[in-house]
C-alpha cells in the first residue's frame, strides 16, 4: 500500500515588533541595552506532513536606523489538532550598513511559537540568538553577538 501526501504551499506577508539587543560591549553598535523597531517581509509555508511545515522567509528589520535583512528557515511542528505550533531553525542576519569593527553577516538559531487565529492569519513570537561572533579581529573586546525578539502577525495570500 502506498500513501500520498499533497505538499501544499502558501505564500504570505508578515510584520511586527522587533527588539534588538547587543550582547557584550559593542562600541560601534548602539544597542547595548535594548532597542525596538519593526520588521516586514514575506514567507512561503510548505506542508511537509499534516503536522510538520517548513517556512523560509525574507524579512527586513529596522531598529534605530540600523537596517537588517533576516533569512530564517523555520521547521514548524503543529501540536494536536490545534493551530498552535512550535518552531526552530537557522537564520542568517545581514547588516546593511558597514559598521566599523563588526562583521556584516551572522548566523542565528531561532526558536518560537505561533498560533493560527484563522486559516489565513497567524500570530508568532520568536527569539533568535546569534551563533557567530560579529567582532572583527582588529578590535580589543572579546566578542559581539546580537539577540532578537520579534512579535508579529502574518497573513497567507
Amino acid at each position: 500500500m502506498c500513501s500520498y501526501h499533497s505538499n501544499a504551499q502558501q505564500f504570505g506577508l508578515t510584520g511586527g515588533y522587533l527588539n534588538l539587543t547587543s550582547q557584550n560591549e559593542t562600541p560601534t553598535l548602539d544597542t547595548s541595552d535594548s532597542d525596538s523597531g519593526f520588521y516586514v517581509g514575506t514567507f512561503i509555508d510548505l506542508d511537509l506532513t499534516d503536522k510538520i511545515h517548513l517556512q523560509p522567509s525574507l524579512l527586513y528589520g529596522n531598529v534605530n536606523d540600523l537596517n537588517l535583512i533576516y533569512l530564517p528557515v523555520m521547521l514548524k511542528y503543529y501540536l494536536g489538532g490545534t493551530g498552535l505550533n512550535i518552531q526552530a531553525g537557522p537564520q542568517a542576519t545581514l547588516l546593511l550598513e558597514d559598521i566599523d569593527d563588526l562583521n556584516n553577516f551572522g548566523v542565528d538559531l531561532s526558536v518560537g511559537a505561533a498560533y493560527d487565529i484563522f486559516s489565513s492569519v497567524f500570530i508568532e513570537l520568536r527569539y533568535s540568538f546569534e551563533l557567530t561572533d560579529r567582532a572583527s579581529d582588529s578590535i580589543n573586546y572579546d566578542s559581539s553577538t546580537l539577540r532578537t525578539l520579534s512579535l508579529g502577525i502574518g497573513i497567507n495570500i
